[in-house]
């Protein structure tokens, strides 16, 4: 056998260390894992998806986008309080995300809290003066 193949096959047998593990930058594995969670959903494989975007968090514990993106995950799912616990995580993280604001007030309207609810679409607004889901929420409030 040529010393070149020999090499690779010996390469084969090793333990490979875990390409998906953090190295030494996290918040760029954060943001695969939550790519790599929205290419799931668009495959509707939800329970992959939480998987990814859970592992973007823990990753990078500020990363608003997979945060938003649990929360889209688990307010499907009807757990309405957690999708909200992951809302608020995501505006905390980023207090310009529209769509995060925006998805913590039609779910906080959904569980009930409509007054908190306007109080996020108001916050829509000022952020986005022209956004129109948020426009016609506020109306039916």
């Amino acid at each position: 056998m040529p010393d070149a193949a020999k090499n690779f096959e010996d390469t084969q047998t090793r333990e490979l260390p875990d390409i998906m593990a953090p190295r030494h930058m996290p918040e760029k594995t954060a943001k695969a894992f939550n790519n790599l969670g929205l290419i799931h959903v668009q495959q509707d494989n939800m329970q992959d998806a939480k998987t990814c975007f859970e592992r973007a968090i823990a990753l990078d514990p500020k990363h608003a986008g997979a945060w938003n993106n649990l929360g889209n995950i688990l307010q499907r799912q009807n757990k309405y309080g957690e999708a909200i616990d992951c809302y608020r995580n995501s505006v905390a993280s980023n207090p310009m995300y529209v769509r995060a604001f925006f998805n913590l007030s039609q779910t906080l309207s959904q569980s009930g809290e409509h007054q908190e609810a306007r109080k996020h679409l108001q916050r829509v607004l000022e952020l986005d003066p022209q956004h129109s889901e948020a426009r016609a929420a506020i109306e039916k409030h």
